[in-house]
């Protein structure tokens, strides 16, 4: 994924994903009870995710 300030430029992992370019990243943070979360994962070619880092804001 490619980024500038809070908005998604480039994803190249599948064509599912294409919905998520021009987004702002506050449109695609999970909320969890009130908290948000961000997770940064990495998918392998089999398209399984792995959870690298969970920052809560």
């Amino acid at each position: 994924m490619v980024g500038m300030g809070s908005r998604i430029l480039y994803w190249n992992i599948s064509q599912k994903y294409q919905a998520s370019l021009d987004k702002k990243v506050s449109e695609l943070v999970e909320v969890v009870e009130g908290q948000k979360y961000v997770f940064i994962a990495v998918y392998t070619s089999d398209e399984v995710e792995r959870e690298l880092v969970r920052i809560i804001l």
